[in-house]
């Protein structure tokens, strides 16, 4: 039904506006969104005469019509541009040309190693044969049958164990063929896809020649922030490897493209919010209870994604914490691994021609099972029309100015209005549902502050942080970063650069040289009563040795109780000189440790409260 109404729609556009003739264009430029990616074409032909509907074939089934512009230099006019899906040309993969080739490949070797049999056979069939020797044997004819024993068994004991290791080969090589077969035969089982068309009808008077650059969005595509972290020592800068990682399942390859990575979301409304009134009424002493606010915090999840339908995994699919520009893609096998920031709560899991899940991150490892998206483009036929453009458009492509540099300039920071995108001097192939792309940005290499942070309260490690100043300069988006000190790779961190403040906190990771210990003082742990009130006293000792080499700076951080209730009074008698937030019950200690140095700490509190009632405390 799809291929009559195209047909339909084929002969009479033909008719309208005569005679259809392919416009051959190359991708030129690519700007990858976080979400989404413009695609530039320039293409050129000479034109007679007379209206003429140029068509640009096999494109990206996943263009947004309404987002096709189409710029001409020439001596014509265009009358419309249309967008439409070609169901008669489906997309056939240049991928689908090298499986076939290597199942063919395949075969051939197959077929030697059984071929190899077969001469075994002959061989073992030819042994047989003279095996028989004569029955009237005198005594040298024992000992002729004797070595012809021994040579038998020899050559039939090669012959066999040659057949064992054939064989084995031989299971080995249908195994990959196997695995190539099920990848060929899979975007069968999905349903072939139509593939794009742009048509172009145009009037002209005279014989012209005609420049095109037609640009247009496209989803299935996008880029993610990711990071290298480096610091050699604390006395040494830090140094930030800027990353993105880049996806594409449209269909179509970019070769050897100009990538342009812009910060920005296409696809996010950009219609600014509006107040409505708040209207005050009585509570209905209802509760509502987030189902991710008594959970552990998740700091990283992994696991598999596979087909549901064959189990088998699925490489290339995209993880994004939702809300955010933190993700990743899986491997060759389907495995994935992702640091998830403090705020994340859901992740989205997409894949070209799979059902898009949005799951809760309620666990450390996270499986996922994916279902076919049976209702993807099976119901488009003809999309809508683009508005017609003027006449005799002229286009001027800018081009950077080369560097006279030695270092060769690998980006060119551009901050537009709203935006900052990253021009990539060098030309990139990224190849359609293949797996992502790394490409490096930038590498700065930025003064830091180094300081120990600790909360033995809660974790009895001290971590390195690394402060960075004036890094909003850098153009950074929330992402992905590994973490490298001293030479050793320590770990996944989250790069936040959603803060309100001129410092970018980065956390290197603990350092067991920096020992901590916290203990209750039971000499001052005590319980006494004062006419109805009932007075409990702790005490809290803190001791710090610094192992290393070097002088270290910490910030130590402990608190004390705060009361909410006016029965209840909070006394502090004792901070070791702690800085105290009366509001919050936070104290922090600046303390400067030489090599070797060991501090001690106390902090002691009294809470009265009515001796009839209970307090928890620690």
């Amino acid at each position: 039904m799809k291929n009559t109404i195209f047909l339909i729609l084929y002969f009479v556009h033909a008719l309208a506006y005569g005679q259809e003739k392919e416009l051959i264009t190359k991708i030129s430029e690519v700007t990858v969104y976080l979400n989404g990616a413009q695609v530039n074409r320039e293409g050129s032909l000479n034109l007679s005469p007379g209206k003429h509907a140029l068509i640009l074939k096999g494109l990206s089934p996943y263009i947004d019509e309404n987002s096709i512009q189409v710029k001409a230099k020439g001596d014509f006019t265009i009358l419309s541009v249309n967008h439409r899906l070609n169901y008669l040309e489906a997309m056939y993969s240049e991928d689908q040309d090298k499986i076939n080739l290597k199942i063919q490949e395949l075969d051939k070797q197959i077929n030697l190693e059984k071929a190899r049999l077969e001469v075994n056979k002959e061989k073992v069939d030819l042994l047989n044969k003279n095996k028989t020797l004569g029955s009237e044997a005198s005594g040298s004819d024992i000992n002729r049958l004797k070595e012809a024993m021994v040579y038998f068994e020899e050559q039939l004991t090669r012959i066999k164990n040659n057949d064992l290791d054939i064989q084995w080969k031989i299971a080995e090589l249908e195994k990959e063929k196997m695995k190539y077969q099920n990848q060929l035969e899979k975007p069968m089982e999905k349903g072939s896809k139509p593939t794009g068309e742009i048509v172009i009808s145009i009037d002209s008077e005279q014989n012209t020649n005609a420049e095109f650059t037609i640009s247009y969005l496209t989803s299935k595509a996008g880029w993610f922030p990711k990071y290298d972290v480096r610091a050699s020592d604390i006395d040494s800068p830090v140094i930030l490897d800027y990353k993105a990682r880049v996806y594409q399942n449209t269909g179509i390859d970019w070769l050897n493209v100009k990538l342009v990575l812009s910060n920005t979301n296409p696809s996010q409304s950009g219609i600014a919010p509006e107040l409505d009134p708040w209207q005050l009424n009585y509570a209905e002493y209802t509760v509502t209870v987030d189902p991710y606010q008594f959970r552990d915090q998740i700091r990283e999840v992994r696991g598999r994604v596979v087909d549901s339908e064959t189990g088998s995994p699925l490489p290339g699919v995209n993880v994004i914490v939702e809300g955010s520009t933190v993700g990743t893609n899986t491997d060759g096998t389907g495995y994935y691994s992702l640091a998830v920031p403090s705020r994340g709560q859901r992740l989205i899991y997409s894949f070209v021609g799979m059902v898009t899940q949005r799951l809760p991150i309620n666990q450390s490892v996270i499986n996922v099972n994916m279902e076919p998206d049976v209702t993807s483009l099976s119901e488009v036929v003809v999309a809508g029309y683009a508005p017609g453009r003027a006449k005799r458009l002229s286009v001027e492509r800018q081009l950077e100015p080369e560097s006279d540099l030695v270092q060769p300039v690998v980006t060119v920071m551009m901050e537009n209005q709203t935006s900052v995108s990253f021009v990539i001097e060098k030309p990139y192939t990224v190849k359609s549902q293949d797996e992502s792309l790394m490409v490096d940005i930038r590498k700065y290499e930025t003064p830091a502050i180094y300081k120990y942070f600790a909360v033995p309260k809660i974790d009895p490690d001290a971590f390195l942080i690394a402060s960075i100043v004036d890094w909003d300069q850098y153009g950074l988006l929330e992402g992905e970063a590994n973490l490298y000190f001293e030479g050793t790779y320590i770990g996944k961190t989250i790069l936040d650069v959603r803060v309100l403040s001129d410092t970018l906190d980065l956390s290197l990771g603990r350092d067991k040289n920096v020992i901590i210990e916290r203990e209750r003082v039971d000499e001052y742990t005590k319980k006494r009563f004062i006419g109805n009130n009932k007075v409990d006293t702790r005490g809290i000792r803190i001791r710090v040795r610094n192992n290393k080499s070097q002088p270290v700076e910490l910030l130590l951080k402990d608190q004390i109780p705060v009361s909410v209730r006016s029965e209840i009074t909070v006394d502090i008698p004792e901070t070791s000189g702690a800085d105290l937030d009366k509001d919050t019950g936070i104290m922090e200690w600046n303390l400067n440790l030489q090599p070797q140095q060991q501090t001690e700490l106390i902090f002691r509190y009294e809470v009265k409260y009515p001796k009839n009632e209970k307090v928890i405390l620690e």
